[in-house]
């Protein structure tokens, strides 16, 4: 079996058994129940390192909330790479996916070197097991390259999503990643952020939503506004406050026009049905394993230099001194 099941595989379980009109703490629920479900398959078969690393991914996966337990998914993801160490020929993935997911969980923890050296780790294994031009070994450097650009090291992440783009360049039409308008969007932001990184820019990315018709510079959220930095170490913590997940914090979402700079601000209250998401994130597409699947066009991360950025700043404080 050249590939081994992936969380991925596993969320399918979840998303085919809620339908997209249950709240997110059905979904939670639900992705519980089927993570747990998988932790007593891995107790059962200690000696299965697939099992062991479809458990360490599920406590490890973002859809779990609060219910993300990184203890449990790391003495899930030690006992796979146990197994795979043991392997005399790797098979199936499990050192490349295994190592992966403990990236994964060091990066959450904030052990940064720890998680830099399991993600080289696990490119490392789909290279060596799969070779460097097979689509999942390029895709997996993508989505790590992403990772490791937004919160550990940009100008590391961008080599490594320059690497990827180049590999796909190699590999014959019929095999290469599905949707490369998609690669081009992450390679897009990576050279963007890399700039950015080296000319000392980083404190001019602006988010942009598009809500209602419009594009808008998101420039205030209950958790930051456009006096703080947008990139760099701030872009997890800052991703989920635009996503909407830290429900502990209320206040207003304030919104200035693309195209209009002049326009007054729009506020979009806290207790506003209806309100702008902004997400640059890139992720597998749970149905298809060769193909990225990428927020919407209007939602991004956009760099405004110059007296560009200075007027929306201008346009920002003069609108909170009158407010």
């Amino acid at each position: 079996m050249k590939k081994m099941m992936t969380i991925v595989a596993l969320m399918c379980a979840v998303t085919f058994q809620v339908n997209a009109q249950n709240s997110d703490e059905q979904l939670q629920k639900k992705a519980l129940e089927v993570v747990l479900e998988a932790a007593k398959e891995a107790d059962a078969n200690p000696i299965d390192g697939r099992k062991q690393y479809v458990a360490a991914a599920g406590f490890n996966m973002d859809l779990l909330g609060d219910k993300v337990d990184l203890d449990r998914a790391l003495a899930y993801a030690n006992k796979a790479l146990q197994i795979a160490e043991s392997q005399t020929v790797l098979k199936d993935t499990l050192m490349g996916h295994t190592c992966l997911t403990l990236g994964s969980i060091y990066l959450k923890k904030r052990e940064l070197e720890k998680a830099y050296d399991f993600y080289e780790k696990g490119l490392k294994a789909f290279e060596q097991e799969l070779g460097r031009y097979d689509p999942v070994t390029i895709y997996q450097k993508l989505k790590i390259g992403f990772d490791i650009m937004m919160s550990i090291d940009v100008r590391y992440g961008s080599i490594f999503i320059q690497q990827a783009f180049l590999d796909s360049e190699r590999v014959p039409v019929e095999k290469r990643l599905k949707n490369m308008t998609e690669i081009m969007a992450l390679y897009d932001l990576a050279i963007e952020f890399l700039v950015a990184d080296i000319s000392n820019k980083m404190w001019n990315g602006l988010p942009i939503v598009f809500f209602e018709g419009k594009r808008y510079f998101m420039v205030e959220t209950p958790e930051w506004n456009m006096e703080q930095p947008v990139v760099g170490w701030l872009v997890p913590k800052l991703r989920l406050a635009l996503q909407g997940k830290d429900a502990k914090k209320e206040g207003d979402i304030v919104l200035i026009e693309t195209d209009d700079r002049n326009a007054t601000p729009r506020i979009i209250k806290s207790d506003a049905t209806v309100k702008p998401q902004f997400e640059v994130n890139f992720s597998q597409d749970a149905n298809d394993e060769h193909a990225l699947s990428v927020p919407a066009e209007s939602a991004r991360l956009m760099f405004v230099y110059g007296t560009g950025y200075h007027e929306i700043l201008a346009k920002y404080r003069e609108f909170k001194a009158g407010k």
